[in-house]
């Protein structure tokens, strides 16, 4: 049985970017998962938290 959330003859799941690649869709995926950490951490940073407890 086939699975319907991979791309056919592919070991990749579908995905927003659309990369069938494996190796290229897991380059986005960690840039995209860096820049959301990046714009979450920056928007606390600009209401005054205190983001240094986000790295322990």
């Amino acid at each position: 049985m086939k699975d319907p959330y991979l791309y056919p003859n592919s070991e990749t799941l579908k995905n927003l970017f659309n990369k069938t690649d494996e190796t290229k869709f897991s380059a986005i995926e960690a840039d995209y998962t860096s820049l959301t950490l990046f714009m979450t951490l920056f928007k606390e940073c600009c209401r005054g938290g205190d983001v240094s407890e986000s790295f322990r």
